[in-house]
């Protein structure tokens, strides 16, 4: 029999096995309800956030500006906490789509850079639109606010264009 133990760091379910002789099934049945009660591994998908006001959560809209000089990014994000989706549309102006490195979804943590979550461009794109669905630990650093919209150009290899994904109070 199989019975639910936990998660990963990541949010990947696992399980626990037991195994008995024939015809104890109801013996194993009840160590897995112990087990069960006494551990409480089971928690809500995150894609099944709470509901506000008994109804599913709206999504939250995001506006992001980052600028270094003449340059300035501008960010419209929407996240939809029922299907982690974070959809954006990023423009870069005030300097050639040539000096444009990429744009990306970094972490930030107490105003310290962080690793690349997600890449979003590549070099020579002053552009960008699309769709990302967040892993369940990428959902948990937007919602803690330690996600930013960064642009890597030639002028700033490190990424001083940065403006950090802020939600709106009640969104899960």
């Amino acid at each position: 029999m199989s019975a639910p133990a936990g998660f990963t760091p990541d949010g990947m379910p696992i399980g626990v096995e037991l195994l008995g002789r024939p015809l104890d099934d109801a013996r194993l049945v009840a160590m897995a309800y112990d087990y069960e009660q006494a551990t409480h591994p089971r928690r809500a998908p995150s894609t099944t956030p709470p509901l506000v006001d008994g109804k599913a959560p709206h999504a939250a809209a995001i506006e992001v500006v980052a600028k270094d000089g003449n340059a300035v990014a501008r960010g419209a994000l929407t996240y939809d906490p029922t299907r982690r989706a974070l959809a954006y549309s990023v423009d870069v102006s005030g300097l050639p789509a040539s000096h444009v490195f990429t744009m990306s979804i970094d972490r930030d943590s107490a105003g310290r850079k962080g690793d690349m979550v997600r890449h979003l461009t590549g070099p020579g794109v002053a552009s960008a639109k699309g769709t990302l669905t967040l892993t369940d630990a990428e959902r948990r650093e937007l919602v803690a606010g330690r996600l930013s919209l960064v642009v890597y150009t030639r002028e700033q290899p490190t990424g001083a264009m940065r403006a950090p994904l802020q939600l709106p109070r009640r969104t899960n």
